[in-house]
């Protein structure tokens, strides 16, 4: 995965998931994430939902998002405190070099 899609995908997640009530479910953030995220960098529902659940795997086991609720579908909230600002850094990868890209604003046109 390109860090700065990573970088993307998790400060929107972070920013999206309420701390506290019922939280949302993974297709309501793929929704909701498909309306913020740049087109040209994720064209389809299915390129924002493979991001989505990339990244989500790897907040939750950070620590900065967690699953709540017993039944099925999982909800998720953040934990209290994180936000958009947490930075969150790329995993380093072995097998995907950093080649780094150009700064890109946090949420460029929405989807349309």
């Amino acid at each position: 995965m390109r860090s700065d899609k990573y970088r993307l995908v998790s400060r929107a997640v972070l920013e999206l998931l309420p701390e506290n009530g019922p939280g949302l479910t993974a297709e309501e953030l793929v929704r909701r994430l498909g309306q913020v995220l740049p087109l040209p960098l994720f064209p389809s529902d299915a390129s924002v939902r493979w991001f989505m659940t990339a990244v989500r795997i790897d907040l939750e086991a950070r620590g900065l998002i967690r699953r709540v609720g017993p039944r099925k579908p999982a909800r998720y909230l953040a934990y209290q405190g994180q936000s958009s600002s947490t930075v969150v850094a790329a995993p380093l990868s072995i097998l995907i070099p950093d080649w780094g890209t150009p700064e890109l604003p946090a949420y460029p046109q929405a989807r349309r």
